[in-house]
C-alpha cells in the first residue's frame, strides 16, 4: 500500500478529502473531544470569571490583570506544552500494544512535570523585579506586582494539575479531568468573592485577592486529582507511590522531552506573539488595553473546543501511529478538522452577533466596550484559522513531529504577524485595531503551514510501505 495524502490549491484550510468521513469516526472524535474541551473550558472559565469581577474593580485594575497575565502566560504555555506531549506517548504505547511500559513513563513524565513546575516558578517570579520595564503607567505596574507575585507561584500546581491530567486523557479516561475542572470554577468563584471583597472575616483585597483565588484553586485541583488518582483502578495503578523513584526511567524522561520541549516552544510563540501584543496595546492606553483583554478572554474561550479537537486529534493519531496504521490516522485527522470547521461557524456567528452584548459581562465603561466591540468583529474572522492550526498542531504531536512545526509557527507569528500588527497599530490611524488584524495574518499563515506539514508528512507514508 502506497498511502500520499493530497492537499488541494484550493484546500489548505479545507480539505475535500475532510468530507471523506465515516460517521463512526466523527462519533469517535466528538466523544473523545466533548470532556476535554469540557475541560479546558473550565480552566479558561476560571480566567473570565476572574476578569469579570476584576472588572467591576474598574479598568485600571482590569489593565494590571493584562499585564501580568500577558507576562505570566509565557512561562505557563511552554510547560503545558511539556506536559501536552503525554498524552500523545501514552496513546503510542497502547496503540503499540507495549501497555508494560505505561507505569515507569508516567512515573517518568510526572517526575518531569514536578522539576520543570519548579524552575517555571523560579523563571516567573525572576522576572518579578523587572515589571516597570513592560508598561510607562507606573500606577499600574504597583497595582499589578501583589497579583502578580501569587499567579506566578500558582504556576507550580497548575502544571502538576495539567501532568495528572494529560497522563489520564492519554489512557482516555476523561470524566475526572473535566468533574474537578467543573468544581475548580465555583472554588475560584469563592475565593476570588472572599479576597477580593472582605467577605466570611478575610481582608478586602482587591485585584489581590484574584490571585489568592487563582492559588487556593489550582491547589484545590491538584489535591482532588491526587484523591481520584488513588482511588481510580487503572489510575491508582499507573501511578503508584511505593517505589516511585525506582520508576523513573531516563530514556522515557528524554523521549518526553524531545516532543515536549519543542511543543513549548511552540506555545511561547504563539503566547509570546500575543503577549508582545498586549505589551505593544499597552502603550497606546489602558482602556484599549483592557479592551483587548476583553475580546480575547472570550476568543481564549472559543479557543478551547479548539484545544479540545486537538487533544483528541493527537491522542487518536497517537494510537493509530503507534499501531503504523496510516488509514486510520487520515480518517481520524479529517474527522477532526471538520468538526473544527463546524464549531467555528458557530462560534464565529455568536461573535458576529452578540459582539456588543458580550463585552457588558466584564465592565461597565462605554468606551472599553465599544473598542471591545470592535475587536470581537475581527476576532470572528480568525476564528477558523485558529482552530485549523490548532488542530493540525495537535494532530502533528501525534506522530512525535514538533521540531519543524515549531520553526512554521515561529514564522508565522514573528515574522508575519507580529511585524504587521505592529506596523498597521502605529504607522497607520487604526490603533488597537491594527494589531488584531496582524493576528488574522499570523493564525493564517500558521494555519496554510501546519496544514500541509502534515497532510503531506512522510511518516504517514513510511507507515503505509
Amino acid at each position: 500500500m502506497n498511502y500520499r495524502p493530497k492537499v488541494t490549491p484550493g484546500g489548505i484550510f479545507f480539505n475535500p478529502n475532510m468530507l471523506k468521513v465515516q460517521k463512526a469516526d466523527l462519533k469517535q472524535a466528538l466523544t473523545l473531544a466533548l470532556p476535554i474541551i469540557a475541560g479546558n473550558m473550565s480552566h479558561m472559565l476560571i480566567q473570565v470569571f476572574d476578569n469579570i469581577m476584576i472588572g467591576q474593580l474598574g479598568a485600571k485594575s482590569l489593565a494590571a490583570a493584562t499585564m501580568a497575565g500577558s507576562i505570566f502566560v509565557v512561562p505557563l504555555v511552554f510547560g503545558l506544552g511539556i506536559s501536552m506531549a503525554m498524552s500523545s506517548l501514552v496513546a503510542q504505547f497502547r496503540g503499540a500494544g507495549e501497555d508494560d511500559k505505561l507505569q515507569r513513563f508516567a512515573t517518568s513524565s510526572l517526575t518531569t512535570g514536578i522539576i520543570s513546575g519548579l524552575i517555571l516558578m523560579g523563571v516567573c517570579l525572576g522576572i518579578m523585579p523587572f515589571l516597570h520595564h513592560f508598561n510607562p503607567d507606573q500606577e499600574l505596574v504597583a497595582l499589578a506586582k501583589p497579583y502578580y507575585l501569587l499567579i506566578a507561584i500558582s504556576i507550580f500546581p497548575a502544571l502538576i494539575f495539567n501532568a495528572l491530567k494529560q497522563l489520564a486523557d492519554g489512557m482516555e479516561i476523561l470524566r475526572p479531568g473535566l468533574w474537578i475542572g467543573m468544581a475548580s470554577i465555583g472554588l475560584n468563584v469563592f475565593y476570588n468573592w472572599m479576597f477580593m471583597y472582605g467577605k466570611l472575616g478575610a481582608p478586602e483585597m482587591g485585584l489581590t485577592g484574584a490571585g489568592v483565588g487563582t492559588l487556593l484553586a489550582r491547589i484545590s485541583m491538584v489535591i482532588m486529582f491526587l484523591v481520584v488518582y488513588r482511588i481510580h483502578p487503572q489510575l491508582k495503578k499507573l501511578l503508584s507511590i511505593k517505589g516511585f523513584l525506582t520508576k523513573i526511567k531516563g530514556a522515557f524522561i528524554v523521549r518526553l522531552l524531545k516532543l515536549g520541549v519543542p511543543t513549548g516552544f511552540q506555545y511561547v510563540f504563539e503566547a509570546g506573539a500575543f503577549a508582545g501584543s498586549s505589551i505593544l496595546i499597552g502603550w497606546i492606553g489602558h482602556r484599549e488595553m483592557a479592551a483587548h483583554l476583553i475580546a480575547l478572554n472570550l476568543a481564549s474561550l472559543t479557543y478551547m473546543a479548539s484545544m479540545g479537537l486537538s487533544g483528541a486529534g493527537t491522542i487518536l493519531v497517537g494510537h493509530a501511529y503507534g499501531a503504523k496504521d496510516p488509514s486510520r490516522m487520515k480518517r481520524h485527522a479529517n474527522a477532526v478538522m471538520l468538526l473544527g470547521v463546524l464549531i467555528m461557524v458557530l462560534c464565529s456567528l455568536a461573535f458576529i452577533f452578540f459582539n456588543h452584548q458580550l463585552p457588558l459581562l466584564y465592565i461597565k465603561d462605554v468606551e472599553v466596550q465599544v473598542i471591545a466591540a470592535r475587536l470581537m468583529l475581527i476576532a470572528a474572522f480568525f476564528q477558523f484559522s485558529d482552530s485549523i492550526q490548532c488542530i493540525a498542531g495537535g494532530l502533528l504531536r501525534g506522530l512525535e513531529d514538533a521540531k519543524i512545526p515549531t520553526l512554521l509557527i515561529l514564522v508565522a507569528y514573528w515574522v508575519i504577524g507580529l511585524p504587521i500588527g505592529y506596523g498597521l497599530a502605529f504607522h497607520t490611524s487604526l490603533g488597537v485595531d491594527g494589531i488584531w488584524y496582524g493576528f488574522v495574518a499570523g493564525l493564517t499563515a500558521s494555519a496554510s503551514l501546519l496544514t500541509i506539514r502534515f497532510y503531506r508528512h512522510e511518516k504517514l507514508r513510511l507507515t503505509a510501505q
